[in-house]
Protein backbone atom coordinates (compact mmCIF):
# COMPACT_ATOMS: atom_id res chain seq x y z
CA UNK A 1 0.00 0.00 0.00
CA UNK A 2 1.45 3.47 -0.79
CA UNK A 3 1.74 6.02 2.09
CA UNK A 4 -0.06 9.08 1.60
CA UNK A 5 1.29 12.64 2.58
CA UNK A 6 -0.55 14.97 4.82
CA UNK A 7 -0.86 17.51 2.62
CA UNK A 8 -2.90 15.56 0.51
CA UNK A 9 -5.70 16.76 3.09
CA UNK A 10 -5.46 20.15 1.23
CA UNK A 11 -8.24 19.82 -1.08
CA UNK A 12 -12.16 20.41 0.87
CA UNK A 13 -14.15 17.89 0.25
CA UNK A 14 -16.92 20.43 0.21
CA UNK A 15 -15.26 22.24 -2.70
CA UNK A 16 -17.81 20.56 -5.04
CA UNK A 17 -20.75 22.90 -3.60
CA UNK A 18 -21.59 26.50 -4.54
CA UNK A 19 -20.61 29.36 -1.49
CA UNK A 20 -22.90 31.31 0.19
CA UNK A 21 -22.58 34.65 0.81
CA UNK A 22 -21.46 34.24 4.24
CA UNK A 23 -18.97 31.93 2.67
CA UNK A 24 -20.22 28.37 4.06
CA UNK A 25 -20.91 25.91 1.04
CA UNK A 26 -24.18 25.37 0.16
CA UNK A 27 -24.44 21.68 0.85
CA UNK A 28 -27.42 19.46 -1.02
CA UNK A 29 -30.30 19.17 1.66
CA UNK A 30 -29.74 16.22 4.45
CA UNK A 31 -33.39 15.81 4.41
CA UNK A 32 -34.11 15.66 0.55
CA UNK A 33 -31.15 16.24 -1.39
CA UNK A 34 -32.18 19.26 -2.88
CA UNK A 35 -30.50 21.88 -2.95
CA UNK A 36 -29.88 24.42 0.35
CA UNK A 37 -30.55 28.31 -0.06
CA UNK A 38 -28.87 30.91 2.60
CA UNK A 39 -31.12 33.86 3.40
CA UNK A 40 -31.40 36.29 5.61
CA UNK A 41 -34.47 37.04 8.59
CA UNK A 42 -35.85 40.11 8.65
CA UNK A 43 -37.70 39.61 11.95
CA UNK A 44 -34.62 38.49 13.29
CA UNK A 45 -32.41 41.18 13.03
CA UNK A 46 -30.85 40.01 9.52
CA UNK A 47 -29.58 36.96 11.28
CA UNK A 48 -28.32 34.25 8.79
CA UNK A 49 -30.13 31.01 7.84
CA UNK A 50 -30.36 28.30 5.46
CA UNK A 51 -32.70 26.01 4.16
CA UNK A 52 -34.12 23.45 1.61
CA UNK A 53 -35.45 24.89 -1.58
CA UNK A 54 -38.30 22.72 -0.72
CA UNK A 55 -38.85 24.59 2.44
CA UNK A 56 -42.14 25.44 3.62
CA UNK A 57 -42.87 26.20 7.03
CA UNK A 58 -46.28 24.61 7.63
CA UNK A 59 -47.36 22.69 4.23
CA UNK A 60 -47.85 18.64 5.23
CA UNK A 61 -45.15 16.76 2.79
CA UNK A 62 -42.80 19.49 2.31
CA UNK A 63 -39.00 19.61 3.25
CA UNK A 64 -38.45 20.33 6.87
CA UNK A 65 -34.57 21.52 6.21
CA UNK A 66 -34.34 25.28 7.90
CA UNK A 67 -30.96 25.54 9.94
CA UNK A 68 -29.98 29.28 11.63
CA UNK A 69 -26.26 29.71 10.83
CA UNK A 70 -24.55 28.18 14.29
CA UNK A 71 -26.46 25.28 13.39
CA UNK A 72 -25.95 24.88 9.76
CA UNK A 73 -22.07 25.42 10.88
CA UNK A 74 -22.45 22.06 12.81
CA UNK A 75 -24.48 20.05 9.39
CA UNK A 76 -21.54 21.20 7.01
CA UNK A 77 -18.92 19.83 9.42
CA UNK A 78 -21.05 16.73 9.69
CA UNK A 79 -21.03 16.44 5.83
CA UNK A 80 -17.14 16.96 5.77
CA UNK A 81 -16.60 14.63 8.54
CA UNK A 82 -18.71 12.12 6.55
CA UNK A 83 -17.09 12.86 3.28
CA UNK A 84 -13.42 12.44 4.76
CA UNK A 85 -14.27 9.33 6.11
CA UNK A 86 -14.51 7.91 3.14
CA UNK A 87 -11.28 9.19 1.79
CA UNK A 88 -9.32 8.27 4.95
CA UNK A 89 -6.27 6.20 3.71
CA UNK A 90 -4.59 3.55 5.01
CA UNK A 91 -2.18 4.41 7.32
CA UNK A 92 0.51 1.61 8.58
CA UNK A 93 4.27 1.25 9.38
CA UNK A 94 6.63 3.61 10.19
CA UNK A 95 5.52 7.03 8.07
CA UNK A 96 2.27 7.23 9.86
CA UNK A 97 0.49 10.97 9.24
CA UNK A 98 -1.96 12.58 11.44
CA UNK A 99 -5.36 12.40 9.97
CA UNK A 100 -7.48 16.00 10.49
CA UNK A 101 -10.22 15.50 12.36
CA UNK A 102 -13.63 17.65 12.46
CA UNK A 103 -15.15 16.49 15.39
CA UNK A 104 -13.24 18.24 18.28
CA UNK A 105 -10.74 15.41 18.18
CA UNK A 106 -7.12 16.92 18.92
CA UNK A 107 -4.71 16.36 15.12
CA UNK A 108 -1.39 18.83 15.00
CA UNK A 109 -3.17 22.21 15.88
CA UNK A 110 -6.49 21.53 14.85
CA UNK A 111 -9.21 21.36 17.55
CA UNK A 112 -13.13 21.16 16.42
CA UNK A 113 -12.28 23.53 13.18
CA UNK A 114 -10.77 26.66 15.03
CA UNK A 115 -8.08 26.50 12.65
CA UNK A 116 -9.44 24.66 9.73
CA UNK A 117 -7.76 27.20 7.62
CA UNK A 118 -4.87 25.90 7.89
CA UNK A 119 -6.42 22.21 5.81
CA UNK A 120 -9.25 23.90 4.25
CA UNK A 121 -8.38 26.37 1.15
CA UNK A 122 -9.90 29.60 0.86
CA UNK A 123 -12.79 29.10 -0.73
CA UNK A 124 -13.51 32.53 -1.80
CA UNK A 125 -10.32 32.98 -3.65
CA UNK A 126 -11.53 30.20 -5.63
CA UNK A 127 -14.66 31.99 -6.54
CA UNK A 128 -12.86 34.79 -7.40
CA UNK A 129 -10.30 33.46 -9.20
CA UNK A 130 -12.89 30.99 -11.30
CA UNK A 131 -14.72 34.55 -12.02
CA UNK A 132 -11.28 36.21 -13.09
CA UNK A 133 -10.63 32.95 -15.34
CA UNK A 134 -14.39 33.60 -16.79
CA UNK A 135 -13.75 37.42 -17.60
CA UNK A 136 -10.40 36.23 -19.51
CA UNK A 137 -12.01 33.91 -21.42
CA UNK A 138 -14.55 36.43 -22.34
CA UNK A 139 -11.93 39.04 -22.99
CA UNK A 140 -10.37 36.32 -25.32
CA UNK A 141 -13.26 35.83 -27.22
CA UNK A 142 -14.02 39.13 -27.93
CA UNK A 143 -10.14 39.83 -28.62
CA UNK A 144 -10.44 37.06 -31.54
CA UNK A 145 -13.87 38.24 -32.74
CA UNK A 146 -12.44 42.09 -33.39
CA UNK A 147 -9.27 40.72 -35.08
CA UNK A 148 -11.78 38.75 -37.56
CA UNK A 149 -13.49 41.74 -38.16
CA UNK A 150 -10.64 43.93 -39.09
CA UNK A 151 -8.74 41.33 -41.11
CA UNK A 152 -12.18 41.26 -43.23
CA UNK A 153 -12.01 44.95 -43.13
CA UNK A 154 -8.24 45.00 -44.32
CA UNK A 155 -9.70 42.50 -47.35
CA UNK A 156 -12.51 44.17 -48.55
CA UNK A 157 -10.15 47.51 -48.81
CA UNK A 158 -6.90 45.68 -50.72
CA UNK A 159 -9.79 44.40 -53.07
CA UNK A 160 -11.10 47.19 -54.16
Amino acid sequence: MSQQSFSHWNADPLAQYPIGPSGLPLISCPDCGDRTVEGSSRKNGGKVFFKCINYESHVPGACGFFKWITEYRKVVAARRQQLIGGLVPSCSGANNHPIPSFNGVRHGNLVDGADLKLIVPNLGFEKKMDKLIDLVQFLVVISIGICIVVFFGVVVLLVK
